[in-house]
């Protein structure tokens, strides 16, 4: 998914846990930064919106086969972009949403293709 066609919301105070692996097939690398949403996009990186809410090698990527896990607190509300902090690929569209609220219970996931 991308350009904000997947959200992940969670419910405020949740502990979150990401498991990221670059399954590209090409040889392109790939991070993941938690921004908040800015305008304009950063063309690389990008300022966590919460503490460790990031890859390693976040401007290089990590290379396909790779992998990284962080985990940080949902501490804040609002709505985040989980973001590709490699050179160019967050600006081109390689960006999605976070969604955290208090009326939330559960985590759920949404899904929106755009035409």
């Amino acid at each position: 998914y991308g350009q904000g066609e997947m959200s992940v919301n969670v419910p405020l105070g949740w502990t979150v846990r990401v498991d990221f692996e670059n399954k590209g097939l090409a040889a392109l690398p790939h991070s993941l930064v938690i921004i908040n949403p800015v305008t304009p996009l950063p063309i690389e990186g990008g300022v966590p919106a919460f503490p460790r809410a990031l890859t390693v090698k976040l401007v290089p990527g990590l290379l396909a086969g790779e992998t990284d896990s962080f985990e940080f607190v949902a501490d804040k509300e609002g709505r985040f972009l989980f973001f590709c902090g490699v050179t160019g690929h967050g600006v081109a569209g390689m960006w999605d949403y976070l969604s955290v609220s208090k009326e939330a219970t559960l985590p759920s996931v949404h899904v929106t293709r755009k035409k």
